[in-house]
């Protein structure tokens, strides 16, 4: 169950040094496309996150003694609460900070 929950924090720290990555090409090096006009944020913060637990839930030990279709069902929805919970509590990080610092978007 541990080694599942150090891979699931890695893998989300690694999507956030993705998006942060790509935030800091744009604006600092001129590198890539505006953030509105490809939705990019969903791709680093939701897309990925599910694919990434999905595949590390389902080979897993968790669950073993079941079907694999019924593991996949089952991690896949997992993974999606996961993915969704994760991806609300970045964007109220962001928009915390972005708060606090006294940035306008708009």
């Amino acid at each position: 169950m541990f080694p599942l929950l150090t891979r699931l924090v890695w893998v989300s720290l690694g999507c956030w040094l993705l998006f942060i990555a790509e935030r800091f090409a744009y604006n600092v090096l001129d590198l890539g496309v505006p953030y509105h006009t490809l939705p990019t944020t969903y791709l680093w913060l939701l897309v990925l996150p599910w694919l990434c637990y999905w595949f590390l839930m389902t080979r897993s030990q968790l669950m073993a003694s079941r079907r694999r279709t019924f593991r996949v069902s089952v991690f896949g929805f997992a993974a999606l609460l996961l993915a969704v919970g994760f991806f609300c509590s970045s964007v109220a990080v962001i928009w915390t900070g972005v708060k606090w610092s006294g940035i306008q978007f708009w």
